[in-house]
């Protein structure tokens, strides 16, 4: 039986390594696309916040309340948008 719990400890250490592995490597070595996304989502946000700082009267509709909902739309949009053409380019 020791050796069976010992088999086990041992294969659960070869998997915890490899996942520490596979962690290290994707936070290194992030993908490029990821990078881009959230890079023009905070220019994204930062437009916002500043259009909405300058209190403009036109702008008087743009809050974070009402645009949040929108941003999360046209996000789930692309996402849907983006495997519906991944699959027929398959």
């Amino acid at each position: 039986m020791g050796e069976n719990v010992q088999a086990g400890a041992d294969e659960i250490g070869e998997r915890a390594r490899t996942m520490a592995g596979e962690l290290r490597e994707a936070v290194t070595r992030p993908k490029p696309q990821a990078a881009a996304i959230i890079g023009a989502a905070l220019i994204l946000l930062g437009v916002v916040f500043l259009l909405d700082n300058l209190n403009l009267q036109w702008l008087n509709w743009l809050d974070f309340d009402t645009l949040w909902p929108v941003l999360l739309i046209i996000g789930g949009g692309l996402l849907i948008w983006r495997r519906l053409k991944g699959d027929r380019d398959e």
